[in-house]
């Protein structure tokens, strides 16, 4: 009966795992720094003599002499999520400059079969013709050299309903990227139809749940402590 219990348990704990995930810490999360009073001013301090956004890099070049993403208040009217500063990306639609990227490497090692969660608010900010925006969260790895390599993503279309929209992506650690450094990134994509203008978004939230072999270790070893005391 006793063993029975123990693997009711177990499979218990297992089950239940998915529910028991950890927050992986995200820098500036919130876009509340630097509370510079200079808007869409880039992620990497491009434009001359402003600071950069904590936490947060960018590929942008200058549109033309000041980039047009960055972080933002207010865009047509619209409020940060949380706080008073949201980030904006903007898409050109082929006018060649290259806004609409923006990401940062966290501390998290990445671990075979461990499964995040990523979720963040958007909104759209703007486009011509009432068109949706396209928001992409992914989550890649640094291949030692600068380059990105993509591990999962997710997309979400928004329109332009004065709504903030929660947008999540989740990715499976596979045999690809174990024991490097997790990034997110979060990207404006084109889906054409003259798709110009801006898309922001708020409070990101990063989570991990760890592997079900370790849920189990751990699981074992309350339950075998626990035997011991009652013994």
């Amino acid at each position: 009966m006793k063993k029975l219990v123990i693997c009711v348990a177990v499979l218990s704990m297992v089950w239940t795992s998915s529910a028991m995930a950890e927050s992986v810490y995200v820098e500036n999360a919130g876009f509340e720094l630097p509370n510079h009073t200079v808007k869409l001013n880039g992620f990497d301090g491009e434009y001359a003599g402003l600071p950069d956004v904590p936490g947060w890099e960018d590929d942008f070049t200058l549109y033309p002499a000041k980039p047009r993403s960055g972080l933002n208040g207010t865009v047509n009217g619209h409020v940060a999520y949380e706080g008073e500063w949201k980030a904006s990306l903007y898409h050109g639609n082929g006018e060649g400059n290259l806004e609409d990227i923006v990401w940062q490497m966290t501390d998290q090692t990445i671990a075979a079969g461990e499964i995040y969660t990523m979720s963040v608010q958007g909104m759209n900010g703007g486009t011509y013709n009432n068109n949706a925006v396209r928001l992409e969260l992914s989550f890649f790895y640094d291949d030692g050299t600068g380059n990105h390599i993509g591990l999962a993503a997710d997309s979400t279309d928004i329109y332009d309903d004065d709504l903030f929209h929660l947008c999540t992506a989740e990715f499976t650690v596979g045999a690809e990227g174990i024991g490097e450094k997790l990034g997110i990134k979060f990207r404006n994509v084109d889906v054409g139809n003259d798709n110009v203008g801006w898309l922001s978004f708020d409070d990101v939230q990063l989570d991990v749940v760890p592997e079900p072999a370790t849920m189990i270790l751990l699981g074992l070893g309350g339950l075998l402590g626990l035997r011991r005391r009652r013994a």
